[in-house]
């Protein structure tokens, strides 16, 4: 694998224009002498040059956010074909980790598409990317461990509040089950957003593309085959797997490629910095899990109707996000780009 244009991690002011001093944090605080002549370039020929660089940066973006929905529509067709209940329950399932998993995660992921395209443009060390990417792991560790015991537990709290009791206990053993995949998926969030920093825009698609046939295998071999397959339970299992060579994956992109230099080893430094990133993180994270509480709640009022209409708009709403990707990638793309160039 190649690395990407040098043109997406290319700072707006002259490089070796550039002085830096870093505080007890690790991070760089950057002063330069002079900018670069505004009159010297068009703001048109800026324009259209930003624009194309957006444009480039948002196509593998998206369509990595694309590749990842996509999982869940081989399951909700493989699990579709079992039954409403089957279905409903997997729909309960994912609605309960996007909630308590996957939705704060991401938050809390997102405070690197600051820290890290920052750091690799605004400091002569490099490494303090990695040292960012330290932060963003230990604060997705954390928030899984804190939110473990629900999950482990997850069938009482389900009837407490009247859902349907074999629901209840169907969602709850594919929750358990998925567990194991949890980790690998909430550090290969991390790890992607610290090669987007640094303009390694293709890497998370060019593993997802190679992950997907893997996830349709796994899901006939582990669900359909007359075999080896354990139907409800092994699309969750196929979801594991999927998750493990996805994370493996994007650490195999960084360490063959010049994303590596980057990573400085760990240090003790950055449990002591977390304060700072929670200061970016926490409110991320509110707003993440606030946009997609919203999409839940749709679906906590659908299980009420039925476990056909759960069933349905859980296919509703998988739909409806795939319309979404294209502005998520564009997102990703300006913020990172906004952090090289500051």
């Amino acid at each position: 694998m190649t690395a990407s244009d040098p043109r997406e991690s290319a700072p707006l002011l002259r490089p070796s224009l550039e002085t830096g001093t870093r505080n007890q944090y690790g991070s760089s605080v950057t002063l330069y002498n002079e900018f670069l002549d505004e009159d010297s370039v068009s703001t048109t020929t800026i324009v259209k040059q930003e624009s194309a660089l957006m444009v480039s940066s948002t196509i593998p973006i998206a369509l990595s956010y694309m590749l990842q929905f996509s999982f869940n529509f081989v399951n909700i067709l493989s699990l579709g074909h079992l039954g409403a209940n089957e279905l409903a329950a997997s729909a309960l399932a994912n609605m309960t980790l996007f909630m308590f998993v996957n939705a704060p995660a991401v938050g809390l992921a997102s405070a690197l598409d600051t820290f890290c395209s920052t750091a690799f443009t605004a400091s002569r060390d490099k490494t303090l990317v990695g040292f960012h990417l330290q932060r963003g792991l230990i604060s997705v560790t954390i928030h899984l461990f804190l939110v473990l015991p629900v999950l482990l537990y997850l069938e009482p709290i389900l009837i407490a509040v009247h859902q349907d009791p074999e629901i209840s206990k169907l969602c709850s053993s594919f929750v358990r089950a998925q567990l194991l995949g949890t980790m690998p998926w909430i550090y290969f969030e991390c790890v992607k957003r610290y090669l987007q920093a640094m303009g390694h825009m293709k890497a998370s698609t060019y593993v997802l593309l190679a992950v997907l046939p893997i996830h349709l295998a796994n899901n006939y071999f582990l669900v359909w085959s007359p075999t080896i397959g354990f139907g409800f339970l092994g699309a969750a299992v196929a979801n594991v797997i999927t998750f493990w060579f996805m994370f493996i994956g994007v650490l195999a992109y960084m360490w063959f490629s010049d994303a590596r230099e980057a990573w400085g080893g760990w240090s003790m430094q950055a449990l002591r910095a977390m304060p700072q990133y929670y200061s970016l993180a926490i409110p991320s994270m509110i707003l993440v899990c606030s946009d997609w509480a919203a999409w839940e709640l749709l679906a906590i009022a659908a299980s009420y109707l039925g476990n056909v209409q759960l069933a349905a708009q859980t296919i509703v709403i998988n739909t409806c996000s795939l319309t979404y990707q294209i502005p998520a990638g564009l997102s990703i793309a300006v913020s990172n780009r906004a952090g090289n160039l500051l």
